[in-house]
């Protein structure tokens, strides 16, 4: 039923509280250097910078789909405002583009989906347009402050310009705003054309890549390692994973709420595997989350 998962997502919300705790006390705002476009391991805490945006980011898009539909993800109204600028600014300041890029997708799939198969939704859009008009503006002043602070590196690195082109002013004819994942993925795609049946088998892709372009790079999109580690199974995996499963759910399901998550969950599983792998279990998880069947009562209806 919609309330009880709604509370669920409350309950799955808490650990941002002890996740912003901890970034303020190992690298607090006005403790951090930005001389650099690249992802800042010390404004995540130490850890890596990809994984911290992509958590930070499902949170963010938890606020947001909870707010869509009126519900508060914490006590307080005011305190869901203020996480939702804390979580941005921390955010954008990790320097990693993946997880707040995933984050807006999930969100603006999830409204395209709930827009065009509910119609109260629609007519209720109408009204909300002020409230996402000032939505808007509250989020261009939070971007504005992470800016200052980063002495502009975040809108350099959104961009896509690289440190030689901020330092010189030159332009750098050899910048890739996928910061070398696209060789990681032709290197995936040759391995599974040398190897189409198995591939080159389970965890070898990075020897792989040590053979082929000279360097032992880790898959950074779960999508081409299936490939080149599976073969012809890897592409079955995801034909049934990502087409088949979603297609009939959004067929057999009735419950437009439930297409609604189902698209922002699926989507920014989707994201996350594309730009992260599978080093977090998050993607994983909320993979299977998208599959849960949302009831709506009489009340919502």
């Amino acid at each position: 039923i919609r309330e009880i998962y709604l509370k669920g997502l409350q309950f799955a919300f808490l650990p941002a509280f002890s996740l912003i705790v901890f970034l303020s006390m190992k690298a607090g705002i006005n403790t951090l250097q930005f001389d650099s476009v690249s992802s800042n391991p010390e404004a995540s805490g130490g850890f890596g910078a990809n994984q911290v945006s992509s958590v930070i980011g499902w949170f963010i898009l938890l606020i947001l789909l909870v707010k869509v539909q009126r519900f508060k993800i914490t006590p307080f109204n005011w305190l869901d405002w203020c996480m939702l600028a804390i979580l941005f600014v921390r955010g954008l300041l990790t320097m990693s583009r993946g997880g707040m890029m995933s984050a807006a997708f999930a969100l603006l799939g999830a409204l395209v989906v709930y827009f065009y198969t509910d119609y109260l939704f629609r007519r209720r859009f109408i009204k909300m347009l002020p409230y996402i008009v000032m939505g808007l503006v509250f989020l261009s002043a939070v971007t504005w402050y992470a800016n200052k602070v980063s002495n502009n590196y975040v809108f350099y690195r959104y961009q896509g310009r690289t440190t030689n082109e901020v330092l010189t002013g030159t332009v750098d004819e050899n910048k890739n705003y996928l910061t070398g994942r696209d060789e990681i993925m032709e290197g995936d795609l040759a391995a599974f054309l040398e190897y189409p049946l198995l591939g080159v088998g389970y965890g070898m892709s990075t020897s792989y890549h040590l053979a082929y372009f000279g360097s032992a790079a880790a898959a950074h999109t779960e999508f081409a390692r299936l490939l080149s580690e599976n073969g012809s199974l890897g592409l079955l995996y995801m034909l049934i994973l990502f087409i088949a499963l979603p297609v009939r759910y959004l067929f057999k399901v009735r419950s437009n709420l439930s297409k609604y998550f189902m698209a922002a969950l699926f989507l920014i599983s989707m994201m996350t595997m594309f730009h992260g792998a599978m080093r977090l279990s998050l993607a994983g998880i909320l993979y299977g989350a998208a599959f849960i069947i949302v009831v709506e009562s009489k009340k919502d209806e």
